[in-house]
């Protein structure tokens, strides 16, 4: 009973993995044919399914990969070879997965990559002429491409060497500017010292001035009165005298002063008569008239 059950058992497995096989390979020719077809992303899930059923089955792999790369998708069909080129059963099937890595890194423009994929396959395949070929055009792209980046190295030194160069003028620019403004400045500050100077400089000359002309003033009205003075000086002695007797009361006696009083006196009554005798004359006249 326990051998025919292992038998049975392994019979139904056997039958099973073959069922799974044909499934496996149905998809996979669906597949082919949708390639063929150019419906690589219908393609592609033909093939995801298959592997879905079996990781490990090559052909469903590979064929994958190759839909990948018609349909563009080279980053993805890069991952495939390499994992091919690593579990190919022959190195023929090594080196055709290792020069398809390599066309396959090319399109993504690893050159240098790619050179190393296209010589590990020659040393697999040297006669391969597909290879040789694809390897010189491999190496002539990587110089290129090296030359390009030492090119670019140059343009972002020459680049950073120019920010450096404009970032050091405009400081010094800035640094000219803020002396410039520093000078103008200082020169106000001077013109401004210098102005204060000449104002008080005016100012005391104008006081001077003033002083000077207070002074003339002064010595004008001085020289006036000095000469007043001499004028005086100058005077006839009489009128001097006159003047004296003008301004000076005379020291006279008490009996002078009665006998002056006296006369005084005199004089007016002699005045008064002739006054009256005026009167009665024109009296008399003027009684002849004829009315």
């Amino acid at each position: 009973m326990n051998l025919k059950k292992i038998l049975f058992f392994i019979f139904a497995v056997l039958f099973l993995g073959n069922l799974q096989a044909q499934h496996i390979n149905k998809l996979i020719r669906k597949g082919n044919q949708l390639y063929e077809d150019k419906k690589y992303s219908e393609a592609e899930i033909m093939y995801l399914k298959a592997l879905e059923k079996d990781s490990t089955n090559s052909n469903a792999l590979y064929n994958s990969a190759n839909n990948d790369y018609q349909n563009k998708k080279y980053e993805d069909a890069v991952k495939k070879y390499s994992k091919l080129s690593k579990e190919s059963e022959t190195p023929e099937q090594t080196a055709n997965n290792l020069y398809n890595l390599g066309n396959s890194l090319m399109q993504t423009n690893e050159y240098e990559a790619a050179v190393n994929a296209y010589k590990s396959a020659l040393r697999l395949n040297p006669k391969d002429k597909d290879t040789k070929y694809n390897l010189t055009y491999a190496l002539k792209k990587l110089k290129q491409q090296q030359q390009q980046q030492q090119q670019n190295q140059q343009n972002n030194k020459d680049n950073k060497d120019k920010k450096q160069d404009d970032k050091n003028k405009q400081q010094q620019n800035q640094q000219q500017q803020n002396q410039q403004k520093e000078d103008q400045n200082k020169d106000q500050e001077q013109d401004k010292k210098q102005q204060q100077k000449e104002d008080e400089k005016k100012k005391e000359e104008e006081k001077n001035q003033q002083q000077k002309e207070k002074e003339k003033k002064e010595k004008e009205e001085q020289e006036k009165k000095k000469q007043e003075q001499q004028k005086e000086k100058e005077k006839p002695k009489d009128e001097q005298k006159k003047q004296q007797k003008m301004v000076q009361p005379q020291n006279i006696s008490k009996k002078e002063a009665e006998r002056m009083l006296e006369a005084i006196k005199n004089s007016e009554k002699q005045t008064m008569k002739k006054v009256k005798k005026s009167e009665a004359k024109k009296q008399k006249t003027t009684s002849k008239k004829d009315w």
